[in-house]
């Protein structure tokens, strides 16, 4: 039988959706159709590692500006859970998160990287520049 306490608590820390803000869907979308990467979804994954690999700051508040972007349930975007562990080993330095802890913080450096991205291609950096450093 499940404790009625605990049901709300673990639904606190579970998350079944991944979202984008509007502008991360149009860096997403830019990066997919520069033919580096197959759909919007491993952009995504991309823009994760480039955020933790550039250590880019996420937003204090930890919220995104909006949730008008993209949606993926988190079995479709982390099937294998190797996106939460990056964000566990190498961003948090091995500090194990709560399943929604590490999806919202996985929203948050697509976000940030995003917005670095969209800064580096209006000064003209090309996607596969991006790419390869």
């Amino acid at each position: 039988m499940v404790n009625e306490s605990m049901k709300g608590r673990d639904q606190d820390r579970v998350k079944t959706t991944i979202v984008t803000s509007a502008n991360t869907k149009d860096v997403l979308t830019k990066l997919k159709d520069s033919g580096f990467f197959e759909s919007n979804t491993t952009a995504f994954r991309f823009a994760v590692a480039f955020a933790i690999k550039n250590e880019l700051e996420i937003a204090t508040d930890r919220r995104l500006p909006d949730t008008s972007g993209l949606t993926w349930g988190t079995t479709q975007m982390d099937p294998d859970s190797l996106l939460r562990q990056l964000i566990e080993q190498i961003h948090m330095g091995g500090v194990v998160m709560s399943q929604k802890e590490a999806y919202v913080m996985a929203e948050l450096l697509a976000e940030a990287a995003a917005m670095d991205i969209s800064k580096k291609l209006e000064r003209g950096l090309s996607v596969g520049q991006l790419v390869i450093d």
